[in-house]
């Protein structure tokens, strides 16, 4: 799919300019998530013959970065619920599917990767479901202090072989309810009309969008003219390669660091051919021929590299400390201590700065969620409260919390009701 023929078609059609000047950002930032980026990954070395093409080592850090992010701020203790009753019986049916679960928790992880994410809600027969769209399918329409009113979701569409552009459209009618169009787009942009069952216009009678946009809650600093937001490692992009360039030195020294025999030709049996093989054929890459030279007196010299591993491995870590600070996880997010690996709850008790990023990130997709969850209380004409509830204990140690709370019951600092409510209910 061509995002660029798209807004081009949109405008057109819209009577309007689309930008699509920020999305070369999106295919740098999902580069760095695969773990390859070709202007930096792939080099040239000269090695006194020859130019040689090469690739680097990469620890593909940005994707373990995302992936750290959906985990602390949604899984499967993340819940969406109501005080009414039968609100909430709707609710935990539509959020408490695994399908759900399974595809918000991924749609985070993208959405740190390359900005933005979105859930799109969907009704088929009256059961509701949703999908999520990447980034690079997303396309603001009309937006005001930063949140998408109307937008546009492009993507590719297969139909008996031949590949198509699915373009819905969420708009707002003359009384600011939403109307949602579907329309496919052959290879010249002209439209196809398709027999897929999709209606081609659905009015959903609701001022409430059934949509709703995720993005890491930092500031777009690279185009404050666009609502689209930037990856976590945005900012970051010169430290993700220092990571990789400390990990490919770390390999690079494994790789040359073999052991090496250097030897006398005489020492080198020969076969029949009257050519020469070293001792133990199978291990050939140990030995190297020296010709007719003695070294010190000596028919054979050993060879034995310095690894630098606790160089090397210092230079690593050093790196990752500055990435996940600047990626919002705190230094100590990737560190040893005592020579065993901290865990995320270790680190996230101890480190305010991580508190205050997920609870600055949780705000987002609450509000998502909020979203979503009146839109599909609207579809069943329920006017209800929406809580959203994360899981505390990554961020909290339960453990130590309920044994304070016990001691504040015993010091008369806390009454012993709250704490049976708070523990036992």
């Amino acid at each position: 799919m061509n995002i660029y023929s798209v807004c081009e078609y949109l405008g057109k059609k819209l009577g309007t300019s689309i930008s699509c000047d920020f999305y070369h950002n999106i295919r740098l930032w999902r580069d760095w998530y695969k773990g390859y980026s070709k202007e930096f990954h792939h080099y040239t070395d000269f090695n006194g013959k020859e130019t040689v093409e090469l690739d680097r080592y990469s620890l593909k850090m940005a994707k373990k970065v995302c992936e750290d992010w959906a985990n602390l701020l949604f899984n499967e203790k993340t819940v969406v619920s109501s005080t009414n009753e039968k609100a909430d019986t709707i609710l935990k049916k539509v959020f408490g599917q695994s399908s759900f679960r399974l595809g918000m928790n991924n749609l985070v992880e993208r959405s740190f990767a390359l900005g933005t994410g979105a859930v799109v809600l969907r009704l088929n027969g009256g059961e509701v479901s949703f999908d999520f769209v990447g980034a690079d399918s997303i396309i603001p329409i009309s937006f005001k202090d930063g949140e998408i009113e109307e937008v546009a979701f492009a993507s590719d569409f297969y139909h008996r072989g031949k590949r198509y552009t699915y373009l819905e459209c969420h708009l707002k009618d003359e009384n600011g309810k939403y109307v949602i169009t579907n329309e496919y787009l052959d290879d010249v942009f002209g439209v196809a009309d398709l027999n897929t069952g999709v209606v081609k216009s659905y009015n959903t009678n609701s001022q409430n969008p059934w949509f709703a946009i995720l993005k890491p809650n930092i500031v777009n600093n690279l185009n404050d003219l666009t609502p689209l937001g930037i990856s976590v490692y945005a900012n970051a992009i010169d430290v993700l390669k220092g990571v990789d360039l400390a990990y490919d030195n770390l390999c690079t020294d494994f790789f040359l660091g073999g052991k090496m025999i250097m030897m006398n030709e005489t020492v080198i049996a020969k076969e029949e051919g009257g050519r020469r093989i070293p001792p133990q054929f199978s291990r050939k890459r140990l030995f190297m021929s020296m010709g007719d030279s003695i070294i010190d007196g000596k028919m054979y010299e050993e060879y034995n590299p310095a690894l630098r591993v606790d160089e090397n491995t210092k230079g690593i870590y050093t790196q990752l400390s500055i990435l996940a600070s600047l990626c919002g996880l705190g230094e100590k997010f990737y560190s040893f201590s005592n020579n065993e690996v901290k865990t995320a709850t270790e680190v996230i008790s101890e480190d305010s700065a991580l508190f205050r990023c997920v609870k600055k990130h949780e705000i987002i997709i609450e509000n998502a969620l909020l979203s979503l969850a009146k839109a599909v209380l609207g579809i069943f004409g329920i006017n209800a409260e929406v809580l959203v509830s994360f899981d505390d204990s990554i961020i909290e140690d339960k453990k130590s919390q309920r044994e304070q709370d016990f001691k504040d019951v015993q010091a008369g600092l806390m009454e012993k009701q709250d704490y049976i409510r708070k523990y036992h209910a």
